[in-house]
């Protein structure tokens, strides 16, 4: 027996209602008559498992049978492909997708009959997407009336369609082959050789960058392209955001919405679609809330510029407990745009994106760990804290800020004048410390008081306003 006849089983198999020969074959490439010459031979499989092929001329085709021997037959199609069942996490993706894109009626029973599964196993799949959709503040309902649904704002649905997308994009393309909507989905957004849909809306942002003269990283640029691919999709099936227009006083650089204003009918023309006022300003927003500004720019332009030093400074007073001599004023000055692009973010509702967040806080965990000290100061300003993501960004300021002193610190080692043991610490230092020069009481005379940073002794020394650090007997990797 041909191997495609047990392909067309299982197609006829997800059909819950009526269907035709051509539906068929427009889902697996291949002509009705094909689908006509192996009848007999589809019956026959159909047969062997109580079901029935009921043919209707002019109505199309229906299964008919009990839902377990339609399970039992489809796995008995795949044993002969030797195909696996669909896993849970490609289960539960291609639910989320349903669910976030949901044009139709999803029920339980349709579940069953999409993948072949029995209803704890849904339920199951359920709670983790629950627990997933909870993460965008989405919830799941399910009634007779309208069956599983998500209840959400526009906004969300979308911002929960970029995370879908993104996590997507990292999975093998081959374990959705037979997933039409969701195949389609993703050359939607991806497939550039085809569409070219990413090249069309990088121009387009492109040559916002040009007019109103700012510049978006490459990886946030990567975002904004699904972004807008996804806003377009949701607007092609009338699916509209409902912004206060309020909002648009809030877009810091002016020229971004004033050149989609202008502009447009290009996106309008090429992807067949109506902008209104709220859609402009929510892609007017995306990249204002995106934007690398420079320390001037951001001074200029922020509306409470008072409180963004104020936060800085209480932040570096907290810096200052725990990293010496650190360049305050490259702190300030980098850490001025993020912090303004953070609160522009805050004010539509956008979250701080850091795809190496995890390898962030694996390498760098004492620094991230200190960085969570800006959530009580952001707190007392009335202003969310920053989440795993801002505060991974902010992480690799601190690293930075560490990898670059001010200047080179002058460490007087007190000598204990033990045979080698002095040598030893010293060389200990100079070999694992950067940025440092070691004085001993051998050429202190050539120093000034003031010019010592810091002082390491084997005993403590009061009534000095030099920090002292007393070292063991041999300075160990936990004391440097």
């Amino acid at each position: 027996m041909k191997t495609n006849t047990y392909i067309i089983v299982k197609s006829m198999l997800m059909h819950e209602d009526k269907f035709t020969y051509q539906t068929i074959g427009d889902e697996l490439n291949i002509s009705s008559k094909t689908i006509r010459n192996q009848l007999s031979k589809i019956e026959a499989i159909l047969s062997e498992h109580n079901i029935k092929l009921l043919k209707q001329s002019g109505v199309g085709l229906q299964i008919i049978g009990e839902k377990k021997d339609v399970l039992e037959c489809y796995n008995f199609c795949n044993s002969n492909l030797n195909v696996t069942e669909i896993s849970s996490d490609i289960r539960k993706n291609v639910l989320i997708y349903l669910l976030l894109t949901k044009q139709s009626k999803i029920t339980i029973g349709f579940l069953e009959n999409l993948f072949f599964i029995t209803r704890p196993s849904i339920y199951n799949d359920l709670k983790d997407i629950e627990n997933y959709f909870n993460e965008f503040d989405i919830k799941i309902i399910k009634s007779r009336k309208n069956g599983i649904e998500i209840i959400t704002g526009e906004k969300r649905r979308r911002k929960c369609l970029l995370d879908y997308s993104t996590k997507m994009f990292e999975q093998k393309k081959d374990n959705y082959s037979n997933l039409k909507k969701i195949m389609s989905w993703m050359d939607y957004l991806y497939n550039n050789e085809e569409n070219h849909n990413r090249t069309y809306i990088q121009n387009f942002i492109s040559n916002i960058e040009n007019y109103a003269s700012f510049k978006i990283t490459k990886i946030e640029l990567d975002r904004m392209i699904n972004w807008f691919l996804i806003s377009i999709d949701r607007i092609k099936t009338f699916n509209y955001v409902n912004l206060d227009l309020d909002l648009k006083n809030k877009i810091r650089n002016k020229k971004i919405i004033e050149y989609i204003e202008n502009n447009k009918k290009y996106l309008e023309n090429k992807f067949n679609i109506t902008l209104n006022e709220s859609e402009i300003i929510y892609l007017a927003s995306l990249l204002s809330s995106n934007v690398t500004s420079s320390f001037s720019s951001v001074y200029e332009e922020s509306l409470n510029p008072k409180n963004l030093f104020s936060i800085i400074k209480e932040f570096c007073d907290e810096l200052d407990n725990h990293i010496c001599f650190f360049d305050k004023v490259y702190f300030e000055n980098k850490f001025l745009p993020y912090l303004e692009k953070y609160i522009q973010k805050l004010n539509f509702e956008y979250d701080l994106y850091n795809p190496l967040t995890q390898e962030i806080k694996a390498e760098y965990s004492k620094l991230y760990k200190l960085s969570k000290n800006i959530n009580p100061i952001l707190n007392k300003y009335n202003l969310k804290e920053f989440d795993e993501s801002g505060l991974a960004t902010l992480t690799l300021l601190l690293a930075d800020i560490m990898e670059m002193q001010i200047k080179t610190l002058k460490v007087y080692y007190i000598l204990k004048n033990n045979i080698f043991e002095d040598d030893l610490n010293i060389h200990i230092l100079k070999n694992n410390l950067t940025n440092v020069e070691i004085i001993t009481d051998d050429n202190i005379e050539n120093y000034d008081k003031d010019d010592i940073d810091l002082i390491i002794s084997h005993e403590e020394i009061k009534k000095i306003n030099t920090p002292v650090f007393v070292y063991p007997s041999l300075i160990t990797q936990n004391f440097l």
